[in-house]
């Protein structure tokens, strides 16, 4: 069942994944550690080996789960993101589902997810060219959650987008397939946030002590300074 594949916690609220669950269609659940109260996150219309749960999200007030290998349509393994929004008190939330804005096959949008406000982040891995990418949303008033970028390395990095951490106007994406220091040692992208909205490449992190097969920045981690 591979029943904490993936989690995130903020505050008194955590979600985890279960991408193995049900033939690989995958499931996710959140718990409020207020309520003792234990919700089974489930959305119509997710494909059998679509491995929902792969990867979560969690912010006060939305939760995004990553289905990397749903099918869009007759597209296989294309991917989707599905935003769980108000979900307090027991009560139904308001489900978004996200494709990319660019629909393919082996595409697995939705490897890697993550949310800071009205900013949500999906990864695109392409895992048959080795070269992945992001999509950002911005949440808007009046019509929901809306493309507005993608964001690629400025080399051709293998496996960048694997994982990604959020802050307000920063980025962290992981690249673990990077070579610069090492087959696979593996390198970090650090991504700011203009006064025009954009996002742009600012910094490029690799271990001091990088060797091959480190797989450096394989997992992103988000901290909250107290």
């Amino acid at each position: 069942m591979r029943c904490g594949f993936s989690v995130a916690i903020k505050g008194d609220r955590m979600v985890y994944g279960c991408p193995g669950i049900s033939g690989n269609i995958g499931k996710a659940f959140f718990f409020d550690f207020n309520t003792n109260s234990l919700i089974d996150l489930f959305t119509p219309g997710i494909s059998s080996g679509a491995n929902f749960g792969t990867t979560v999200a969690i912010t006060n007030d939305d939760i995004v789960v990553g289905a990397p290998n749903s099918s869009f349509g007759s597209l296989p393994q294309a991917g989707r993101a599905v935003v769980f929004t108000d979900l307090h008190d027991g009560t139904a939330p308001f489900i978004t589902t996200l494709n990319s804005v660019s629909p393919g096959s082996n595409l697995q949008f939705g490897s890697s997810v993550a949310i800071d406000g009205d900013t949500l982040v999906v990864a695109v891995i392409r895992p048959l060219q080795s070269m992945g990418y992001l999509e950002v949303f911005a949440r808007h008033p009046t019509h929901g959650w809306e493309w507005e970028q993608n964001i690629t390395n400025s080399e051709v990095s293998h496996t960048f987008a694997q994982s990604v951490a959020l802050s307000k106007n920063f980025m962290v994406v992981g690249s673990p397939g990077d070579d610069e220091r090492g087959v696979d040692a593996g390198a970090a992208y650090v991504f700011e946030r203009g006064a025009n909205g954009l996002w742009t490449q600012k910094q490029k992190i690799m271990a001091s002590d990088a060797r091959t097969l480190d797989r450096f920045s394989t997992y992103a981690v988000k901290t909250t300074r107290s």
